[in-house]
């Protein structure tokens, strides 16, 4: 164990008095609380060892490796570290004290080592505040850090080693940041004849670029708002443009300064730019936005002048997104998880991770991570100039503590109109009172870190499978574990089955196969049936034969075929994830227009898009989101075109056929008309975030994952007059597009029969899914009506004619398993012809002419993309070499296709 002097005095070991469950959150759902781990001895033996604990996201899991984990351990002989996966939803103590400390408690109870950051991903929000820390939740790090003798404060960033210290105390150790700025597209400052911005813009400066790059229409509608905050972040946005503090430093402890000129001014220039709806909700769509700098390397424009540029907010500074790790002031262990902590910011595995762009270590500048897959971001070297510059003039987390309550009071002014000063002055009192609440608090906290839950006692001759979902979280969770306990208690050899999420976006895409390193048998919500995962996948066969329950006649249209390769079944299809459309039955009513039936034809859908778009509202009544061209593919199928045939291996592709042509043509002709709001689909092909405005009609994915939210296809909230239908048929096709979900077992699972009787019981279980089934005798389950109500089972029940019927196209549904290494070569052509679309909607081009080109493009990548040999997927360097390859297919087959895949080589 390194040098470390224990501190002068360390309190006694605090016991717990309270059992609380750590809560986790998916993705837009309400707390799901796990059962309390029953207590256990935790008095030392003579063979007695530390037991670390460890809380990070989900997205981060992956970063911790086995390998990094046991290279501590051996290290550090005697300490086992485990990790503990919680999506914490911590709201801000501006919106209700009890309610954050509650929070913060069941937080620093999950471990000992604690992730935390100043920006909100899955649910998260910035976990240490004053409140916490003057309430005694977590350990001031201090007295460690001045008495580790191998910690060099030196290395660390200026503005990253201040962010987490105040009140004299030091409360986590930074490990990275992204900084937020302003990304504006230059294009659109191009053609306004303005000047872009720079490090001497004043926010008068900011407010008038915002009110010139607007649009509005005849009737001073606006069309484009002039700014957008990523992800509505109020709280960043208004901390970043004060030009100002909030925090009273020269009193100790620190108090909130909120009742400022600085701030009045802001609050009253921010709100009327509201007003007046120049302030939007999007991503990066705007000609400014204030953004993390990761969206800046995540841009996919078609070309330079696409691609959005990023500086320094006005008064020449920034805010910064800072991770780091804590260390709970409940930890039994405290000098031992400070030693972890300080040890995992040496790491650049953690360092290097998918919402940073800048380790805190200046020694880990510009250095790889070793035996990791890392996700990489396209960081230019101009890119690369603006985040440096960003950091180090950022504000602190340090110095943007109390901006909740600043965001308070901007909302309360938009809903009151009232007095800003009056209004900041009760919100700086209100901060008083919370820190005087939380301080007076401290001396009766008592918690401890939840105990490790110890091994399993297996009797003899029983045993635990190792069971994962494929999720961020796991939704239904209180039906997986009934399903559990109800299996475990009539199976005779199966005495637990150890529930697990598993969400690793570290490596080059292929979660599955890296879960199926990990676990016996796993659920995904896609189709990852691939040649190159195949070696990973036990072949299911033998086991579905053996099975006198399973009847291949019961499973909907081409499920099974989609999960068959080499002649043989790999995974065991459970439930479809449809793409339908969602609409407002008021609306309708109100326009004198027929409620959708499920079996309407695309002629009427063309009608109401005409009657929708004459009404007073002057909108469209479709603006479709990104779901990678779905609604087109759909409308094209409906007018008797089919592009892209994905009833063939590979895919066929033809887009001169003379009826695809006609089909394209139709749809090319309602987007000119303005009877649907077109996007640029070439451009955003492989952005996942794409904020839509709200419509009557709009897609929707029903699936229990949630990828509704996460490709932001909620266009508002629901209401009484929300109703379901299905895109519109045609005479000669009609399509569905559908992810599927299911069941795989490991090549190298224990028992894989005892897997197979766990899954097959498990696919039939509709209460386990909010989605569709893939058994068409399901469909009749009262479960399923129950559950998810008897119009979305009518809805069912046609999907599923529509799916056996010969007439219906088959198409792929935008899912996580598009990420696998092969899979990826089905986006391609998707992309060829998004580009022409584009050429020809935005730009007047000849569409014979453009899906010739299209086709010729796509086709060229497909071939060569067909001779480059299945990566390894065990192997890094041989999942690089084939996206190396694969990239220098589609830049050889199109050079715009560049933009797309910036970091490969053409040489």
């Amino acid at each position: 164990m390194r040098n470390v002097q224990r501190p002068g005095v360390m309190g006694p070991r605090i016991v717990v008095l309270v059992l609380v469950a750590v809560f986790v959150v998916g993705c837009g759902g309400q707390p799901n609380v796990p059962p309390t781990p029953a207590p256990v001895d935790t008095s030392p033996g003579e063979d007695s060892s530390v037991i670390l604990t460890v809380a990070v996201p989900s997205f981060m899991t992956g970063n911790f490796s086995p390998g990094l984990i046991s290279q501590f351990e051996s290290a550090h002989p005697g300490t086992k570290v485990s990790l503990v996966k919680i999506d914490a939803a911590i709201p801000p103590a501006a919106q209700g004290l009890d309610r954050h400390l509650a929070a913060v408690q069941q937080y620093t109870r999950a471990a000992d080592v604690l992730y935390v950051a100043s920006f909100p991903y899955l649910n998260n929000t910035s976990i240490i505040s004053t409140e916490a820390t003057r309430a005694g939740y977590f350990l001031d790090l201090k007295p460690l850090v001045d008495a580790d003798t191998e910690l060099n404060s030196n290395d660390y960033l200026p503005t990253l080693w201040q962010s987490y210290q105040w009140d004299q105390g030091l409360w986590a150790l930074p490990f990275a940041a992204d900084p937020y700025v302003l990304t504006y597209d230059s294009s659109a400052f191009d053609n306004a004849q303005m000047a872009y911005p720079s490090d001497q813009w004043t926010l008068n400066d900011l407010t008038e670029a915002v009110r010139k790059l607007s649009t509005k229409d005849a009737n001073g509608t606006v069309t484009r708002a002039g700014i957008d905050v990523y992800g509505g972040q109020t709280q960043f946005a208004l901390r970043g443009l004060l030009n100002g503090s909030t925090v009273d430093t020269s009193s100790l402890p620190s108090v909130p300064k909120l009742a400022t000129p600085e701030s009045e001014a802001l609050l009253q220039a921010w709100l009327k730019l509201d007003q007046d709806g120049l302030i939007g909700s999007d991503y990066n769509k705007a000609p400014l936005s204030i953004a993390p700098a990761t969206t800046l390397a995540l841009a996919t424009g078609s070309g330079s002048s696409k691609r959005r540029s990023g500086a320094l907010l006005p008064g020449n500074q920034a805010m910064l997104d800072v991770q780091g790790f804590a260390v709970s002031a409940g930890s039994q262990y405290p000098e031992q998880a400070y030693l972890l902590a300080a040890w995992l910011t040496r790491r650049t595995e953690i360092a290097n991770n998918i919402v940073a762009t800048i380790p805190a270590r200046q020694s880990l500048q510009n250095v790889a991570a070793n035996n990791v897959a890392a996700f990489t971001l396209n960081i230019t070297p101009e890119m690369q100039a603006v985040i440096t510059k960003a950091v180090a003039k950022a504000i602190p987390v340090s110095e943007a503590r109390f901006a909740d309550y600043l965001a308070s009071t901007y909302d309360r002014l938009k809903q009151s109109n009232g007095d800003p000063m009056a209004t900041l002055k009760a919100a700086e009192d209100a901060a008083l009172k919370n820190l005087k609440t939380a301080a007076s608090q401290k001396n009766n906290l008592v918690f401890a870190v939840q105990t490790p839950v110890p091994s399993l006692n297996l009797p003899p001759g029983k045993i635990a499978l190792k069971f994962a979902i494929i999720q961020p979280q796991i939704t239904n969770e209180q039906a997986w574990r009934s399903l559990i306990d109800k299996f475990t208690a009539s199976d005779s050899q199966v005495a637990a089955v150890l529930l697990d999420n598993y969400y690793d976006l570290t490596g080059t895409g292929d979660v599955l196969s890296r879960g199926l390193l990990t676990y016996d048998c796993v659920y995904a919500p896609f189709n990852a049936v691939t040649p190159d995962r195949l070696p990973k996948l036990l072949n299911l066969d033998s086991l579905l034969a053996a099975d006198s329950a399973f009847d291949k006649r019961d499973m909907l249209g081409n499920t099974l075929s989609q999960v068959t390769l080499d002649n043989k079944i790999w995974m065991l299809p459970s439930d479809i994830s449809p793409y339908v459309l969602k609409y407002d039955s008021q609306r309708f009513s109100k326009a004198g227009l027929p409620q959708p039936a499920l079996t309407w034809t695309v002629d009427q859908f063309a009608d109401v898009l005409k009657a929708l778009k004459a009404d007073s509202t002057g909108q469209p009544g479709f603006i479709p989101a990104n779901t990678f061209g779905t609604y087109l593919f759909q409308l094209i199928a409906a007018y008797g075109g089919n592009p892209i045939d994905y009833r063939t291996s590979p895919a066929t592709i033809n887009f001169t056929d003379p009826a695809t042509i006609d089909a394209i043509q139709q749809v090319v002709t309602l987007a000119k008309n303005g009877d649907f709001k077109y996007r640029p689909l070439f451009s955003q092909g492989m952005d996942l975030v794409y904020q839509p405005e709200p419509s009557t009609i709009r897609q929707v994915m029903l699936t229990g994952f949630g990828l509704e939210n996460l490709i932001g296809l909620s266009g508002g909230n629901e209401s009484a007059s929300t109703k379901l239908t299905l895109y519109p048929k045609g005479n000669k096709f009609s399509a569905v597009t559908f992810s599927l979900g299911g069941f795989y077992i490991s090549a190298t699972a224990q028992d894989p029969q005892a897997c197979y009787r766990f899954i097959s019981r498990a696919a039939v279980t509709p209460a386990l899914f909010s989605s569709m089934p893939a058994r068409r005798s399901l469909l009749a389950d009262p479960t399923l009506a129950s559950t998810q109500g008897a119009d979305t089972v009518a809805l069912y029940k046609q999907i599923g004619a529509l799916l056996d019927d010969p007439t219906t196209l088959p198409l792929p549904g935008l899912s996580l398993g598009s990420t696998s290494l092969q899979a990826r070569a089905q986006l391609m052509p998707q992309l060829e012809l998004f580009e022409a679309l584009d050429t020809v909607i935005l730009k007047d081009a000849d569409l014979k002419t453009a899906l010739e080109n299209a086709e010729s493009s796509a086709k060229a990548f497909q071939s060569c993309a067909a001779t480059l040999p299945s990566p390894d997927v065990t192997s890094v360097d041989s999942q690089r070499a084939y996206i190396n390859g694969f990239g220098k297919c589609a830049i050889k087959a199109d050079p715009a296709m560049a933009p797309f895949f910036a970091a490969i080589k053409t040489d």
